[in-house]
């Protein structure tokens, strides 16, 4: 159903997100490594593995979609508001009255918008980057009204 959160527990539950588990005190505990956890368990970064597994990409997304239609519910209500993805993401997403899908590369260009609502962003990112995501956010709303 609509408040199904069956994608997300598939992708959580399945062997691709367990292995990273299953070996992170000896990840932890390793110095001088910067091999993250996932990739030391898959080969892969998780979105190299995406593009080799469409399959698991497709119930990576699918996961992301669920728990944003539950969390973002309550925030967006009243709103209009702006689903700003990765386009191939965006192309798929269902239409919506209410919602504008617009796709991009958030290190290029952000939209205008008076909020930037960032969820399950900037964990994937080190510093550097948080800090190119952040100083667009800023970039994109206006300092009288955002």
């Amino acid at each position: 159903g609509e408040k199904s959160v069956a994608p997300f527990i598939l992708l959580e539950s399945g062997p691709t997100w367990l292995a990273p588990w299953h070996s992170l005190s000896a990840r932890v505990l390793e110095t001088g490594n910067d091999i993250s956890p996932f990739e030391a368990a898959n080969g892969k970064d998780p979105w190299s593995y995406f593009k080799t597994n469409p399959d698991h990409s497709q119930l990576f997304n699918d996961a992301m979609g669920c728990d944003a239609r539950l969390a973002v519910q309550a925030t967006i209500e009243g709103c209009i508001p702006m689903d700003f993805d990765l386009p191939h993401l965006v192309a798929v997403a269902p239409k919506s009255g209410s919602i504008q899908n617009v796709g991009g590369d958030m290190f290029m260009f952000i939209p205008n918008a008076d909020v930037a609502f960032l969820m399950w962003i900037l964990h994937d990112w080190d510093d550097e980057e948080c800090i190119k995501i952040l100083k667009k956010c800023r970039e994109a709303v206006p300092e009288d009204k955002g």
